[in-house]
């Protein structure tokens, strides 16, 4: 692939519905947090780091972690924060908590974001027909607009991407986790 990108795991969540913390939960005899890191590296990511959460627990298992610059703001807050720490001219973020995180679908994300045009600032993934929010690739020149709509008061993720010129992209299924019942043998 020849376009450089970071990763950046949003790992700061309440994980209310979860009731424990998503980031550092296992699936498979890995944290969640781990296995989409492992998927943004295997996709091509120079570096990978989480924001947010149990810093120090992220550390323990190997991860590159740093606190969130914009604690209790959610996940647009965590995206901000990763993006200003991120040193490539394309950044994705992701949550933590994807099922099944594919190195394919992380490459496509940056593919179709290389290839949408010059006024083309992201790249999302369509499910079900219909765009969302994460996981995203960015170009840094979107920083600056998220950060705006931010300041204006915005913290909804999906919300502030609009303000954005994007490429959707089929990259399959991106099944995350939210509550018990949706992780892998316990429907």
């Amino acid at each position: 692939m020849s376009e450089a990108f970071a990763g950046v795991v949003l790992t700061g969540g309440r994980s209310e519905r979860m009731g424990r913390d998503k980031a550092l939960l296992v699936i498979d005899g890995e944290a969640m947090a781990a296995r989409v890191a492992r998927a943004l590296m295997d996709a091509g990511a120079t570096e990978v780091l989480c924001v947010g959460g149990d810093v120090e627990g992220l550390r323990a298992l190997g991860l590159q972690a740093v606190v969130d610059d914009h604690l209790d703001a959610g996940p647009l807050g965590g995206l901000l924060t990763g993006m200003a720490r991120g040193a490539e001219p394309i950044t994705v973020v992701t949550p933590c908590d994807l099922v099944a995180p594919s190195a394919a679908s992380f490459r496509s994300l940056v593919r179709a974001l290389a290839g949408g045009g010059a006024d083309a600032l992201a790249a999302l993934p369509v499910v079900g027909g219909r765009w969302r929010p994460l996981p995203a690739a960015l170009r840094s020149a979107a920083g600056p607009l998220l950060a705006e709509a931010f300041a204006e008061g915005e913290r909804a993720v999906h919300r502030a991407m609009e303000c954005l010129e994007f490429v959707a992209v089929d990259v399959g299924a991106l099944t995350d986790a939210d509550a018990p019942e949706d992780l892998p043998g316990r429907r």
